[in-house]
């Protein structure tokens, strides 16, 4: 997982989780914990993850009914590139404090990854077979949701979001399309967090581009085309994707 794309959910993991009023008479074992915790914190600012998920881990074992430290632990595992233990904790975070201040912000992070697709894959991040050939592919094709996004960012700006944001998600470490994609979604929404939250609206958009495209396919085939090359992009494989295929050779371009 690339550090600059998850900044403004760490960000807010990592510092967020502090001793609360009203906690000092707290059982020995919960106060070493929290000790354990802010010794995590100061390792993961150093991006020293994986000592920082050593410490918290500890911590764990010793309250584990401390919803602060579940969160904590998901953001060192992110930072580690775990998702599947990222994701974990930041499920067991929501379930023993879901009103937390903090619960938004993480519910909101999980909803955008279900979203946006799946769990981390090595070979985008150099770590797997094919990994070149694989990252200029992706690179490639977010490159080409970004050239749609701009396109549409004064007109469409939902749809110009939501392709974005997968491009952010797609591009691989390093590559220019990264600061490219930050830069529009910021042009859009004003910063990457107000960006993100667009995430959770994304299933409901593509079901309204395609009636809309439907609807369009023979008054203005042209825009109908259009919408159905970003659904392309956009929408996963399934009944939706499906109707979008079916309905490509009906739509004629001059």
């Amino acid at each position: 997982m690339r550090a600059a794309r998850l900044a403004w959910p760490l960000a807010a993991l990592l510092a967020g989780a502090l001793l609360a009023p009203g906690q000092g008479r707290a059982e020995s074992p919960q106060l070493r914990a929290r000790a354990l915790m802010r010794e995590a914190q100061a390792l993961a600012g150093r991006k020293q993850a994986a000592q920082a998920a050593d410490k918290i881990e500890t911590a764990l074992r010793l309250a584990p009914q401390d919803a602060e430290l579940w969160r904590l632990a998901g953001a060192c595992y992110d930072l580690l590139n775990d998702r599947q233990q990222a994701q974990a904790r930041y499920r067991t975070y929501l379930e023993r404090c879901p009103s937390c201040p903090g619960a938004e912000g993480v519910r909101a992070l999980l909803e955008e990854r279900a979203v946006l697709g799946g769990e981390t894959n090595p070979e985008r991040t150099g770590q797997g077979p094919g990994a070149s050939s694989r990252s200029a592919a992706d690179e490639a094709r977010a490159g080409e949701m970004l050239a749609l996004a701009e396109e549409l960012q004064q007109a469409r700006k939902e749809l110009a979001t939501a392709l974005a944001l997968r491009a952010l998600q797609l591009a691989p470490e390093a590559s220019p399309e990264i600061a490219r994609a930050e830069g529009l979604l910021k042009a859009l929404h004003g910063t990457l967090r107000s960006a993100r939250a667009q995430a959770a609206k994304h299933k409901a958009l593509l079901q309204r581009t395609y009636d809309e495209a439907y609807k369009l396919r023979v008054a203005d085939p042209e825009q109908a085309y259009k919408l159905c090359e970003v659904l392309q992009q956009l929408a996963p494989r399934g009944s939706l994707r499906a109707k979008v295929e079916k309905l490509l050779p009906q739509l004629k371009r001059e």
